[in-house]
């Protein structure tokens, strides 16, 4: 498949609300028969979330610009009866871990292409890697995952052509052989990830860090890094629910102007996979199930106040029933732009928050949560069951455990101080 620079995935959207991943040529603008076939019989008909096709898509998408990179023109090989050799298969695991921008520097910088049929020695593959910062990496379950969903497009791939063979044709065998020794090889070389370190594992904002978010999108605040009067307004509000409702970012992009109630300060959370409404190609989608939330009195009327007067304001804002809307276009709130809502507050007071995401002020309403569990007296189980509802989680699943570790890890250290006091009482006696 030559020219897989100029791949790029595209989410097309249906009629009926269906987004669907094409991989195309940025510069015919065709998409990819083949990779498009793939999507279709073996993806799409499993029910997959449109996010799983997208993600496998782009990482088939990756391998066929990693395999480029390597010099192996692989339909080529499959017609020749063969694949990869056991060092092209080491280079093409570690190529996994690069960034999609560190695979384009290494392609731009790549002018020395090897002959299309010429196997490639892992050492002469290190030699000739660009020198591109090292930071450009994922992490080893990221790469694991990317790495599946190539490996099942090769594997398929290579079925595909042995379908149309004979079986006694003369490459028929040394196909077949060659497909077992590729699943094998890379399954055999599949990162493996940390074992979720929990010294690593993501958690919470600090209490003095949360006073600080919060000081910072006060409509009055300096510290406050919007000038626009609606953008403040939106994304206080966007800060507020986070927080108070420990809300996926999909959820909080999702949710409509219907689905408050704010006379009974009521709002529910729904999953609306492909929604014809929704006229974003990357549909932000709840993972959890639905579930009616509860908000403050203040909460509630600061939710009233933006619908009614500022983002009705906004031209476009009616054209869709979406909460939050962009400045100007009035068109629904990206997920891309929710990322810039706390990359601008990182900007504005910078070397204050280690990390700070939307997803970390879900991680950061469980600690609190918890918190005040603890201070309830509240069982294990009549925790884990209101959690999981709060959340969305289903119940027993054992998703808490992933949000909690800052707690544990709390209630443990005091255990320990407690401990070692004792030890040290009795030690002077």
């Amino acid at each position: 498949m030559p020219g897989n620079q100029a791949l790029q995935v595209r989410n097309l959207v249906f009629v009926s609300g269906e987004r669907f991943p094409a991989l195309i040529n940025r510069d015919t603008g065709v998409p990819d028969f083949e990779v498009t076939l793939y999507v279709l019989t073996q993806l799409r008909t499993r029910n997959l979330s449109a996010s799983t096709l997208t993600a496998s898509t782009r990482s088939v998408m990756f391998g066929l610009q990693v395999l480029e990179y390597m010099g192996v023109d692989l339909q080529n090989r499959i017609n020749q009866g063969k694949l990869l050799e056991p060092g092209e298969f080491d280079c093409l695991i570690n190529s996994f871990f690069w960034t999609q921008e560190k695979l384009r520097q290494a392609l731009s910088q790549s002018t020395e292409k090897p002959a299309p049929n010429r196997v490639l020695s892992l050492e002469s593959v290190r030699q000739s890697a660009p020198a591109v910062d090292n930071s450009h990496t994922i992490n080893a379950d990221t790469a694991a995952t990317r790495l599946l969903y190539f490996r099942d497009f090769l594997k398929w791939k290579v079925d595909r052509s042995l379908f149309a063979l004979a079986a006694t044709h003369e490459n028929y065998q040394g196909l077949t052989s060659a497909k077992e020794f590729m699943v094998g090889a890379i399954n055999a070389r599949m990162p493996k990830g940390s074992a979720k370190n929990d010294l690593d594992a993501r958690q919470g904002l600090s209490s003095e860090e949360t006073v600080l978010l919060l000081e910072s999108v006060k409509l009055d605040s300096d510290q406050n890094p919007w000038k626009s009067e609606f953008i403040r307004i939106r994304n206080r509000l966007i800060v507020h629910l986070l927080l108070n409702l420990g809300l996926r970012k999909g959820e909080l992009l999702g949710i409509k102007v219907g689905n408050m109630n704010l006379e009974r300060n009521e709002l529910t959370v729904h999953r609306r996979a492909d929604d014809f409404e929704d006229p974003r190609s990357i549909q932000p989608n709840a993972k959890t199930n639905a579930r009616m939330l509860y908000v403050d009195q203040e909460l509630a009327s600061a939710l009233h106040a933006y619908v009614v007067k500022y983002r009705q304001a906004v031209s476009g804002a009616r054209r869709h029933p979406f909460l939050f809307v962009a400045n100007g276009s009035g068109a629904p709130m990206s997920i891309a732009a929710l990322d810039v809502v706390f990359s601008d507050i990182k900007d504005k007071l910078p070397s204050k928050f280690e990390r700070l995401s939307a997803h970390i002020l879900r991680h950061t309403w469980n600690d609190k949560f918890s918190e005040v569990m603890d201070k309830h007296g509240v069982g294990e189980a009549k925790e884990e069951e209101a959690r999981s509802y709060a959340m969305g989680w289903k119940s027993g699943s054992g998703t808490a455990k992933v949000y909690t570790r800052r707690h544990v890890r709390k209630k443990a250290n005091e255990v320990s101080l407690e401990l070692q006091a004792r030890f040290s009482s009795l030690d002077k006696q």
